[in-house]
């Protein structure tokens, strides 16, 4: 005949080995949600660094256009291919905005991200004298 306290710890391996299991699954459900969000940050991360060298690459590319040709260079604007394959839905347009304070570029990109974020934005002065003497009426 076996002892009155084992008989009664028997019941209490099963509570405290189903305690254990529910600890466990919280522990690997908290764990992996979170490694899953660590792995979204980091790729939303390296997205937005492509996408503001991208943006940075467009604005000094049109700031060194002669201010005649800036027009057409804004309106034939495109993303490269590195960013046409890394970004969903990758849109990209310029816009020339004068007014009292004189001219600026507002270059834009917006592609598919989660929530739905305004476009980044980048703003940049063009150098005036960057105009073809052709233009100017003078000869050099």
């Amino acid at each position: 005949m076996q002892p009155r306290s084992i008989r009664f710890r028997r019941g209490s391996t099963v509570h405290e080995l189903l305690a254990a299991g529910v600890l466990l699954i919280a522990t690997t459900g908290t764990v992996a949600t979170a490694a899953v969000h660590c792995q979204r940050l980091s790729k939303d991360g390296r997205e937005y660094r492509l996408a503001v060298d991208e943006l940075a690459m467009q604005m000094e590319r049109l700031l060194t256009v002669e201010t005649t040709q800036l027009p057409d260079a804004m309106e034939n604007l495109q993303p490269s291919d590195s960013v046409s394959q890394s970004l969903k839905q990758v849109r990209l347009w310029a816009e020339l905005i004068e007014d009292s304070s004189g001219q600026r570029i507002v270059i834009r990109l917006q592609w598919q991200r989660l929530g739905d974020p305004p476009p980044l934005m980048v703003v940049g002065w063009p150098d005036l004298s960057l105009t073809s003497p052709a233009a100017t009426g003078s000869t050099p």
